[in-house]
């Protein structure tokens, strides 16, 4: 599938994500230095946007609720999280390209986060935390 991506975050104390998405890839001509992305980590209750955004590229914003952030990506409503990074590094590997990108504002809430693993979709338990979150710089 051409919109394959992959997202890790990296480091803890500097709070980097990395993002590896096909050459080929529609989304790969956005991500350039110095400019910014969002990652939406969608709630359980957003299944269907899920599926929605993993099919249709050029339709993936119609008929969806979302709010420009601070840097001014797109955040979606009712997130269980979202996050706004600035791209600091690309590097290409293999057919990918790896994008690292240093988080600059992270809005959470209370809402449990969709799961997907083995083709499946599920359920994270929340927990509390066992270090102190480290603050965005």
């Amino acid at each position: 599938m051409e919109s394959h991506l992959a997202l890790l975050q990296v480091f803890l104390s500097i709070l980097l994500w990395y993002l590896s998405a096909l050459t080929r890839s529609q989304i790969i001509k956005h991500f350039l230095i110095g400019q910014y992305f969002g990652v939406n980590i969608l709630s359980e209750h957003q299944r269907e946007l899920s599926v929605c955004f993993s099919s249709d590229w050029k339709e993936r914003f119609n008929n969806v609720s979302w709010s420009p952030g601070v840097t001014g990506v797109p955040l979606l409503s009712d997130a269980a999280a979202s996050l706004e990074c600035q791209v600091n590094k690309l590097e290409p590997a293999g057919d990918h390209c790896v994008a690292i990108g240093r988080v600059v504002n992270i809005l959470t809430t209370q809402r449990s986060p969709l799961a997907y693993f083995n083709c499946s979709y599920g359920k994270i338990a929340l927990q509390t935390p066992m270090v102190d979150p480290v603050p965005v710089i």
